[in-house]
């Protein structure tokens, strides 16, 4: 039978259970059976309400008259009134009948002690109601059947009953009436399944007591045999066996203890299940519950009444190791190990069928007993997997046997093989020694094994060893010597190395393994001859069969080319880096940059050398971390990644020391960071001359078309043939002036826009939108210092604007914004200077955090008494910055500050103007800058039509000169100072 066709028989044998019984209602304790036919219906289950006289004994201590309560015939009397769980009552019941019959009454339980009586006649006693300490001593609530004659009438029953200990009190279970017979039959239909199930798990328990006996190692069987044997006194005493009077009477408290050997025997089941899938958990949850049983039967022996209270706790460890066993069970079921899902079925019904009886025991809910179906159905299904248990071994055993003697003709085979091979032993050995001396002389590495005596050289080696140490006689050298002596090892590192040779020969392997971090990997040799060698080193312990370390096998390897080639290749990889970087950059704009760093450097230089050191001058700090963070700017908008990262590293020193007052001033440092960025500065110069062949030396050069120089050529043939017009000699000036002076300036607007290419990177190192530029100059012409000094300022503007000003998309579509921001740059010429004015669309400056941080900072006295436009003019303190945390971009608090200081140093000016306020209720304002740029810096206003022209016509010339090769003019543009 399969698992399948089990499941289907325990199914239809499970629902065959329940068998209905006629009831009859009681009101007012009243029993009418005027109208029953005991031959149609010869049992009636009572459902109704009885006479209750609490405190009360009806018969044997009458007391003074008092009304009776109504109280359900079945139930604990606490769960139906008011009334204390300990304490003793009576119970009253009119049976009616319009004719003589006999009939048997089967009260089911009564807890604790009780007399019954008939008419006030005793019919039936248990303990001593009327005593506290004997009320329990007489037999454990045991079932109670009345069998008398009722006559046409009526006749009254009283129960008399007590309980000072159980946890039930009165008629427990239904009253169940019907003639003698009827009853006695009822009361015998639950001996069959006891006394099956009684000898079911007393067979269980013999046989798998006998499988482990003849296997010891297997733990699960003997857990099995002591579960099936604890569970036969609760079998006996929960199924009612002591009803049918087939054993003495015993005490209250070892039937409660025997009832409840459930748990012993679920801590059992839970060991078997443990051990059959390993699980540590449900193991110790399954001893914790053996644990605790027996400390319950120490506490019955001498307090019943804690006993009762700890059989709760007792029953809630019982659900923590289901709940467990569940989860081990239905892990196996996911894994598909064999029988797994029948095993679960059957603990299933076993734990669900003993909560079932648990309640319905306890009055929680009425249905049938099915425990011992539960349990029926457990073990026919454990005998089936013990079936399938039994089969797979044997199956096993077969498949084992088979592969015997599948391994036995193998083994047969191997054996003719290895006569075969010993009779040519000596041949084979001697072609394997010829093979391995040929490896050894034609292999290019240097093997050889060190020895225990004396550390030498073993016989046998490669001869590629005297090549590396340029030796002749290789086995008359001591190991160490060889290696160590013209070696540039440390005497430290030469003596670990040592002591770990002599430490591992002659010792277990694992001495070896231990100290194997001391023997060097890498080794420069300086040999005989005077050449350097870079030498790979591998070591490795040679054992005996006892696993004794006898020689150690040192493999070296000449890899001095090999690095060479490495090195060689990793300083190509990096100046390929370089070459990338430098060839994105204009030539201008590199030769601009590094003339700015080498002031800038100089400068510093001399400030850290000078006296402002020793005193901690913040002044000077202040003008030291200026600078570096310029040039870390321009070199970042130049896209110069390793400079950048170099100029970041010095400049986070002297933000240190900003933010730490006590921190002491290392000029030897500062210095030492200053060389290291001339260091850096000097790499991408060599490369830029020497590798990009581009020049930086010297003035610049100015390109000038072939197509210009043919027309100046033109213009100067037709001023000599007009040597005497003045228009003529007017025209070729005019045309030489507008070719010189395009190539000294260049327009405003292509600096600044070109300036902006650095808002791209910018965008996507902050995870924000490209923002819109719009750039109005009215064609105004910058000279080289003019162009110089927008690049520095620009540098911290455009970054200004994008990490504090321009919000993040999301945040600009909240404020109905256009995802990307908007930069307005406008140039407008004055009589003097220039006017630059730069505004952005974002949210605005932060009035009150620039106050707040300025208050933090002493910069000012009384934040209140300050306009508006006194603390957005704050922002241009050296150390202000309203940046929440500090990145790569800004939030030094230095970059507005820097660009006063280099507006002020050419003779300009920047000031701050706001407009209207942003947001009702904050102290964000809109503002713009107003930067005055002096005139000299500009080509003069007579000059811009004709410059601007010149300008357009060069653009023009560039377009269209397609494959003409050009021509180059090398201007020496004069200092501008002289110039002016």
């Amino acid at each position: 039978m399969d698992g399948r066709k089990l499941l289907l028989f325990l199914s239809l044998f499970m629902a065959q259970i329940a068998v209905a019984q006629t009831r009859l209602d009681v009101s007012q304790g009243i029993v009418d059976l005027s109208k029953w036919d005991e031959k149609r219906q010869p049992l009636l289950t009572l459902e109704g309400t009885a006479r209750f006289y609490w405190n009360t004994f009806r018969v044997s201590a009458p007391s003074s008259s008092m009304p009776p309560e109504m109280i359900s015939i079945q139930g604990s009397w606490d769960r139906h009134t008011a009334h204390p769980l300990h304490g003793y009552a009576s119970y009253e019941l009119d049976f009616i009948s319009d004719r003589e019959r006999p009939i048997a009454v089967d009260l089911g339980t009564v807890a604790v002690a009780h007399r019954i009586y008939v008419d006030g006649r005793l019919v039936d006693v248990s303990g001593n109601p009327q005593s506290a300490k004997e009320s329990y001593q007489k037999g454990p609530a045991r079932q109670t059947v009345v069998t008398f004659v009722l006559p046409q009438g009526q006749r009254r029953l009283t129960i008399e009953t007590a309980n000072f200990e159980y946890m039930l009190s009165g008629i427990i279970k239904p009253v169940v009436i019907g003639t003698p017979a009827a009853v006695v039959s009822h009361r015998y239909a639950g001996l069959a399944p006891a006394l099956v199930l009684f000898g079911a798990y007393l067979a269980m328990a013999l046989y798998h007591f006998g499988l482990f006996t003849l296997r010891r190692r297997d733990r699960s069987s003997l857990y099995f045999g002591l579960f099936c044997l604890a569970m036969l006194p609760s079998t006996v005493i929960n199924m009612q066996v002591n009803a049918l009077e087939l054993y003495a009477e015993v005490p209250l408290a070892l039937g409660i203890y025997l009832a409840s050997s459930f748990g012993i025997a679920s801590g059992f089941l839970g060991l078997f299940i443990s051990y059959l899938w390993s699980s540590p958990w449900s193991r110790r949850i399954s001893f914790l519950l053996l644990g605790f049983c027996l400390i319950l039967a120490f506490v019955q022996a001498f307090d019943l009444q804690l006993y009762l209270v700890l059989l709760g706790v007792k029953f809630l460890i019982g659900l923590v190791q289901a709940g467990f066993l569940t989860v081990t069970i239905t892990r196996a079921v996911r894994t598909r190990q064999q029988s797994s899902m029948m095993m679960l079925v059957s603990c299933c019904l076993l734990i669900c069928t003993a909560i079932n009886d648990f309640a319905n025991f306890n009055n929680w809910i009425q249905s049938t007993p099915l425990f011992s179906f539960g349990s029926l159905a457990f073990l026919m299904i454990q005998s089936y997997l013990l079936s399938v248990r039994f089969s797979n071994a044997f199956q096993q055993v077969e498949q084992s046997e088979r592969e015997i003697r599948q391994l036995s003709a193998k083994i047969k085979a191997e054996r003719d093989h290895v006569v075969a091979l010993n009779e040519n032993l000596e041949v084979l050995a001697e072609e394997k020694t010829r093979d391995i001396r040929s490896i050894m002389s034609h292999i290019q590495l240097g093997i050889f094994a060190i020895t225990a005596e004396g550390y030498r050289i073993h016989k046998d080696h490669s001869e590629h060893l005297r090549d590396i140490f340029e030796v002749d006689q290789v086995t008359e050298w001591n190991a160490c010597q060889l290696l160590f002596d013209r070696s540039e090892l440390s005497t430290d590192a030469v003596s670990q190395a040592v002591s770990c040779i002599e430490a591992a020969l002659g010792e277990a392997g694992l001495v070896f393994d231990m100290n194997a971090h001391c023997l060097p990997q890498d080794l420069r040799y300086t040999s005989p001859s005077g050449h350097q060698k870079l030498l790979e080193l591998s070591w490795h312990p040679m054992a005996n069969v006892e696993g004794i370390t006898e020689k150690i096998l040192v493999t070296v390897k000449d890899v001095t080319a090999i690095r060479a080639l490495a090195e060689e290749a990793q300083d190509k990889k990096e100046e390929l880096e370089f070459i990338s970087e430098l060839l994105n950059v204009q030539a201008e704009a590199f030769r601009r940059f590094l003339q700015d760093s080498k002031d800038f450097l100089a400068e510093n230089r001399k400030l850290i050398n000078s006296r402002s050191i020793q005193l901690k001058d913040l002044e000077v700090l202040k003008v030291l971390f200026i600078n570096m963070h310029t040039m870390k700017g321009a070199s970042r908008s130049l896209y110069l990644k390793k400079m950048t990262s170099v100029f970041h590293d010095v400049e986070q020193y002297y933000a240190h020391l900003q933010r730490d007052k006590q921190a002491a001033w290392d000029a030897r440092r500062m210095n030492a960071d200053l060389d290291e960025a001339e260091k850096i500065i000097g790499v991408y110069v060599s490369i830029y001359q020497n590798k990009l062949s581009r020049k930086l030396h010297g003035e610049r050069e100015m390109e000038l078309s072939e197509s210009k120089l043919a027309e100046l050529y033109e213009r100067f043939v037709d001023a000599e043939r007009s040597a005497g017009s003045s228009s003529g000699t007017d025209s070729f000036m005019k045309a030489m002036r507008s070719c010189f002076l395009s190539s000294l300036f260049m327009p405003a607007k292509e600096a600044i826009q070109d300036m902006c290419r650095s808002l791209d990177t910018l965008a996507k190192d902050l995870q924000k939108e490209k923002p819109v530029v719009s750039i109005e100059a009215r064609d105004l012409f910058l000279n080289h210092e003019g162009e110089a000094l927008l690049h520095k300022i620009f540098v911290h503007l455009l970054r200004n604007t994008m990490d504090h000003g321009i919000e993040t998309p999301q945040e600009r579509l909240e404020k109905r914004k256009s995802k990307e921001g908007h930069i307005t740059i406008m140039l407008t010429p004055g009589a003097d200077e220039v006017h630059l004015r730069y505004q952005d669309d974002g949210r605005g400056l932060d009035l009150g955090k620039i106050r707040r941080v300025a208050t933090e900072r002493n910069l000012i006295k009384d934040p209140d008494a300050l306009r508006k436009e006194e603390i957005a003019e704050l922002i241009f303190c050296s150390g202000i910055s309203t940046a929440s945390q500090l990145n790569d971009i800004s939030g030094r608090g230095v970059g507005m500050d820097a660009v006063r200081s280099y507006l002020q140093k050419m003779g300009g000016s920047i000031t701050i103007r706001l407009t209207e306020q942003a947001d009702p209720g904050t102290l964000f304002n809109p503002f713009w800058f107003d930067i005055r740029i002096p005139r000299r810096l500009f080509a003069e206003p007579g000059e811009r039509s004709v410059f601007a022209a010149a300008w357009r016509n060069r653009i023009k010339c560039r377009q269209t000169r397609g494959s003409r090769r050009p021509s180059r003019l090398h201007h020496h543009a004069k200092p501008a100072a002289q110039r002016r």
